[in-house]
């Protein structure tokens, strides 16, 4: 297995780390990618969202949930230590 994202991430510029958190979240889960991607980078609305996904709005606020978790989980220490620079 190979390192936590956490792990790969520290030290990075603000750019770097954002296209850090997308690179691992797409290979963690492209479902959760697409969701966040298009919800939130395009900013489409979110029943857009759903109905282009093929999926109801209810179960795009959990995947969105969820990918929010888990870069929370992996990454919330580097949003800390670029909010201190």
């Amino acid at each position: 297995p190979g390192a936590k994202p956490m792990q790969i991430a520290e030290g990075l510029s603000p750019q770097e780390l954002h296209d850090t958190i997308f690179a691992d979240l797409y290979e963690k889960n492209s479902r959760w990618y697409e969701a966040v991607t298009v919800s939130y980078t395009l900013d489409k609305p979110q029943k857009e969202v759903a109905e282009k996904m093929g999926i109801s709005v209810d179960t795009l606020y959990s995947t969105l949930y969820r990918a929010k978790q888990w870069i929370k989980k992996y990454y919330e220490e580097q949003f800390h230590q670029l909010d201190g620079k």
